[in-house]
Formats: structure tokens, C-alpha cells, sequence
């Protein structure tokens, strides 16, 4: 399995206007023809105007079929057609689950998600996948509970990692990540596995009404 996140950003003071006509006219053409969207989220704190979705398929020859598929049905062009001054930019990245995943409680239900990102050093990711699952999961779960999915980059950044927790809000997620860097089991693991990486952010999404409905 591969999963395809796509980031759509939209010019300032066009975003909400978007939002209402995808959900109306663009949203029912691209889950028909692109399959099973494991997330749709907009950025809360983060890149502003942003809409991150998650596309999850069989592997890269369904991915490129899809694709093109949508690029080529005549209501999707008519919509993108008709709002393509509002659009900024569009990336796709992809991505596949790590060895450890899924996690015994994955679930999609969050009303706000956090999503990690985090740069490996050369060389060195396969060895924090072991450290990782041995030592470091299984505290993050008894504290923060709800692992949305741990991802490793197919293409772009090289040994790019994005992970995806949920919480019920913003003070829920203070209280599990307090409690989860006061644990000297997490302490002693970010000690050995934290030196991996060269980069980290973070982001706030919320998921958007349509795909939840």
C-alpha cells in the first residue's frame, strides 16, 4: 500500500469559497474515481489557506491510473477549470506505512490531528525504525493513545518520516504530551532515537466536514 498526500493551497481570501465548492461539485467526482481518502483535513496552525488530503492505494501503477483518470473526467476538469485562479499550488507526496504499522488502535476518529514531520539523517532511518518500535511506540501509545498512521517518503526528501496522532482537542493534546515527556521510559528513548533526525515540524489539521459525513 502507498498513500498520496496531496497539499492543495489556495490564494489568500479564497480558501472558505473553495472549500464550499469542492465539497459541492469536486469532492463526490475525485472519491469515485480516486478511491479510498483516508483523511481530509484543513491546516488550523501551520501553512495557512492549506487542505491536505490522503489517498491510499494499491501501489504506484494504481496511483498514476487514477490520476489520470481524474485528470481526464469532464466534471473534474469543468470544476478545476472554473476556480484555477483561486488555486496557489499543489504537491503530491507519497509515502508508505512503516514496518510497525498499523498500530493495534488505529482509528480515523479526531476532531483536531497533529501531523509530524521528521528528516533522517543519511543512512540511518531502518536503524530508528527498530529502536523506534521496540522502545519508543509503545510508550507514545499508552500516553497519546490515538496513532492516526507513521509513514515512511517514496519520493521527494529522501527518509522523510510523517506521523499523524489525533486528539479530542488542542488541551488534550497539552495533557497526553506532558504526561508522555514526563515518562523516563520516553525520556531514555528520545535520548537514543532523537539524534537520527536533522529536521522536525509539526502541524494542526482538523478533518473537513464532507469527508466525514
Amino acid at each position: 500500500m502507498i498513500v498520496a498526500f496531496r497539499t492543495t493551497r489556495l490564494v489568500p481570501h479564497r480558501f472558505g469559497a473553495y472549500l464550499e465548492a469542492y465539497a459541492r461539485e469536486g469532492w463526490t467526482i475525485e472519491r469515485a474515481v480516486m478511491g479510498e481518502c483516508a483523511g481530509s483535513y484543513i491546516v488550523e496552525i501551520g501553512p495557512q489557506q492549506s487542505m491536505i488530503q490522503m489517498w491510499r492505494h494499491a501501489d504506484l501503477a494504481e496511483w498514476k491510473e487514477r490520476g489520470a483518470n481524474l485528470a481526464a473526467h469532464a466534471g473534474w476538469k469543468a470544476f478545476r477549470a472554473a476556480r484555477s485562479e483561486w488555486i496557489e499550488s499543489e504537491v503530491d507526496r507519497l509515502f508508505e506505512p512503516t514496518p510497525f504499522m498499523p498500530v493495534k488502535n488505529l482509528t480515523e476518529a479526531a476532531n483536531f490531528v497533529e501531523m509530524r514531520v521528521y528528516r533522517s539523517r543519511a543512512g540511518v532511518i531502518d536503524r530508528f525504525f527498530e529502536i523506534y518500535a521496540a522502545e519508543g511506540l509503545p510508550v507514545q501509545i499508552s500516553h497519546l493513545g490515538n496513532c492516526i498512521g507513521y509513514f515512511r517518503s517514496i519520493g521527494g526528501p529522501v527518509d522523510e518520516v510523517t506521523h499523524l496522532w489525533g486528539y479530542a482537542d488542542l488541551n488534550d493534546r497539552i495533557r497526553r504530551r506532558a504526561a508522555l515527556f514526563a515518562d523516563p521510559a520516553f525520556k531514555a528513548f528520545l535520548a537514543k532515537g532523537l539524534p537520527h533526525f536533522s529536521h522536525q515540524e509539526n502541524s494542526i489539521v482538523r478533518p473537513n466536514a464532507f469527508w466525514r459525513a
